[in-house]
């Protein structure tokens, strides 16, 4: 968990945190949605 928790800070993420937007995103916002969600794939399978 402090390990999640670490990676999630270097991330600037919280579990509790949304991103919200105004009806559909927008391509910049689901572009930064998708490169966080690779980032913390790769960490999750590095570690």
């Amino acid at each position: 968990k402090k390990e999640f928790e670490a990676k999630l800070e270097s991330l600037k993420w919280s579990c509790i945190e949304a991103v919200e937007w105004p009806g559909a995103p927008d391509e910049a916002t689901g572009e930064l949605l998708k490169e966080k969600g690779r980032e913390l794939a790769r960490w999750v399978k590095a570690n």
